[in-house]
Formats: structure tokens, C-alpha cells, sequence
């Protein structure tokens, strides 16, 4: 299987996918932080509620991660919507999109260093940010996120 073989949309009765997955075989290296402004770092440890079993809840009853003794990936973006939500957002808000890389797995345990970079804002529907971030285990990038979302809704164009 290639890294340009596999494509996953989401449809709805619009005929545009909602959805678009494209998953690689390899994410490559960690893109740079683009310039911008930096927001404050978080540091957490990769444990309850954000360990192996954090997408239990939500009906993954997979055991992969849990028994490789790893952080489930959905844990990243998890994260870097609490981001936006504390620095960003004022009021309600609503997450757009993401481009999640995943360099490599993480140990349950592990002390993970969230450095998030405001790359862009924009009014489309409300007031929009663009924030890229790096998941940082010790000096190594183990999750890079492009994440977009509608940070004030009162604004309009």
C-alpha cells in the first residue's frame, strides 16, 4: 500500500464531503513551527484521562493501545481543542479543522510539553485562528496538529 492509495470522505445529503481522511503510511518529519504568535505552553502527563483507554468511553473497545501501553491518538487533538478553548476562544466557538501528524507513539506516563503558535487569524463567519502545535516528549516532536477553528462567533463579516 502506497501513502496515496487510501481515502476516507464522510457524506452527507450535501455534495460535499464533510469529512476527508487521507491516511499515510509515513508522516515524515515534524513540520516547523510557523512564524506567529505563541501562546502559552501546557505540560501534562499522559496518564488518566489521557492515556491508552482514553476513547473508551466513546465505544473503542480495541486493546491496541492499552495493550502496547501507549497513548491512544485521539488523545492529541483532544488536547489541542482545550487550547483553543482556554487561549483563544471567547464564548462559544467551533472547530473547523485539523491536519494531525502522528511521529511516533507515546508510554502511558510520559511528560508531553504542548508548544501551540497562533500562524494565522481571519473573519470568515466569526473570528478565525490557525494554530499550529507541536507535542513534545523530552526533545522529540511525537504529534504536530494544524488546527482551525471559529474562535469568536459574535463577530460577523
Amino acid at each position: 500500500m502506497s501513502d496515496d492509495e487510501t481515502l476516507i470522505e464522510a457524506h452527507t445529503d450535501s455534495p460535499r464531503p464533510r469529512a476527508v481522511l487521507r491516511p499515510t503510511l509515513n508522516a515524515g518529519a515534524a513540520p516547523e513551527l510557523r512564524p506567529g504568535d505563541d501562546l502559552d505552553q501546557v505540560t501534562i502527563v499522559a496518564d488518566t484521562p489521557y492515556g491508552a483507554d482514553y476513547a473508551v468511553p466513546a465505544g473503542d473497545d480495541l486493546d491496541i493501545c492499552r495493550s502496547a501501553g501507549v497513548v491512544h491518538p485521539a488523545v492529541w487533538p483532544d488536547l489541542a481543542n482545550d487550547i483553543m478553548h482556554k487561549q483563544l476562544a471567547r464564548g462559544s466557538w467551533v472547530h473547523t479543522r485539523s491536519i494531525i501528524r502522528h511521529h511516533r507513539s507515546v508510554a502511558v506516563g510520559s511528560k508531553i510539553t504542548i508548544v501551540p503558535r497562533v500562524i494565522e487569524r481571519f473573519f470568515a463567519h466569526g473570528e478565525r485562528a490557525i494554530v499550529d502545535m507541536h507535542f513534545m516528549h523530552n526533545d522529540d516532536i511525537v504529534t504536530s496538529i494544524e488546527h482551525e477553528a471559529i474562535i469568536d462567533l459574535s463577530i460577523t463579516d
